[in-house]
C-alpha cells in the first residue's frame, strides 16, 4: 500500500478515474480543472407514466443545489435538455437528477425524461457541448457501458465525446435518498479543497 493507514483498496490508496479509449475516443488529455461559475440542474416531476415513479428526493436535490450553489433549474424534458447541451443555458456544471435506464430490454436506454421520452447516448454523442462542462448524471445505471461496433459506448462516453470535461455516473441502480445525500456531499467537498476525482 502507498498509505498503510488507508484501507487496502486501490481507490482508497490513489485517485482513480477512467477515460474512454478506443478508435473514436474523446480528445486527450482530459482537462485537469473546470472553473465553475454557473450550475444547471436538470430535474422534474414524473407523473407516473410508463411505470416511472416520482423522484421526490431528486426534486429536493435540485432545490438544494439551487439554494446552495445558485443552480439554474432545467426541466427534464427533451427540448430543454437539448438546448442546455447546445449551450443555450450557460453552465460549466450540468447536474442531472432523473431516472436512468441501461441494459433493461423492456425500455429504451438512457436518461428517462418527464415528457415520456428517453435521451439516449447517440443523441448526446451527436451533440457538441459548449465550454467543456463537468457532468454529474445522478440516475440509475447510466455509468454502464458496452461495446458498439467495436468501440466503447454508453452515456458517460457520449457526454465525453460531445465535449464534457468529466462525468460522474453510477453503474448500478441507486436509492433516491442516498443519491441525493451523495450528490450534496460530493459538491460540498468538490467546491471545497478536494478535487472531484478524490
Amino acid at each position: 500500500p502507498l498509505d498503510p493507514a488507508a484501507p487496502p483498496f486501490l481507490s482508497a490508496q490513489a485517485t482513480v478515474g477512467r477515460w474512454v479509449l478506443g478508435r473514436n475516443r474523446p480528445k486527450l488529455p482530459p482537462p485537469a480543472a473546470v472553473a465553475v461559475r454557473n450550475v444547471a440542474v436538470v430535474s422534474g416531476v414524473y407523473a407516473g407514466h410508463d411505470g416511472w415513479e416520482r423522484l421526490v428526493e431528486a426534486e429536493a436535490e435540485a432545490a438544494d443545489l439551487g439554494r446552495l450553489y445558485g443552480a439554474s433549474a432545467v426541466n427534464a424534458a427533451t427540448r430543454e435538455i437539448l438546448e442546455l447541451i447546445a449551450g443555450r443555458t450557460s453552465a460549466e456544471l450540468l447536474h442531472f437528477a432523473v431516472h436512468g435506464n441501461w441494459e433493461v430490454q423492456q425500455a429504451p436506454e438512457g436518461l428517462v425524461l418527464v415528457d415520456g421520452r428517453t435521451l439516449n447516448p447517440l443523441v448526446i454523442r451527436g451533440s457538441r457541448m459548449q465550454g467543456a462542462p463537468f457532468v454529474f448524471l445522478n440516475a440509475c445505471q447510466v455509468g454502464s457501458g458496452r461495446q458498439l461496433l467495436g468501440d466503447y459506448a454508453g452515456m458517460a462516453e457520449a457526454f465525453l465525446f460531445a465535449g464534457a470535461a468529466g462525468v460522474v455516473a453510477p453503474i448500478w441502480s441507486i436509492d433516491d435518498q442516498i443519491a441525493r445525500e451523495l450528490a450534496l456531499r460530493f459538491y460540498d467537498q468538490a467546491f471545497g479543497q478536494t478535487p472531484p476525482a478524490e
